[in-house]
């Protein structure tokens, strides 16, 4: 994670080391949900409106949309030889 800070801080807002910690438990310190942040930068970071951002409500959704093209290509029981 902390590479991912270091690469993203231009674009990131100013977090203090407790809220970066609070962010790396609710995305599961899965870097593909942490640009979410990017859309506070210049702006007081707000818990609440972060984890209603669309990339991070949108995250059901989009496994649920996987799983269903995922068992259309290859359903249950059919295995590659």
């Amino acid at each position: 994670m902390a590479r991912w800070w270091d690469h993203n801080q231009m674009h990131l807002p100013e977090l203090d080391e407790d809220t970066r910690n609070w962010v790396a438990d609710m995305t599961g310190c899965i870097p593909i949900y942490l640009p979410a942040l990017f859309r506070f930068k210049g702006k007081e970071f707000d818990k609440d409106k972060f984890l209603q951002c669309p990339e991070l409500a949108q995250v059901e959704t989009k496994i649920i949309l996987f799983y269903k093209k995922l068992f259309v290509s290859c359903p249950p029981g059919v295995q590659d030889e």
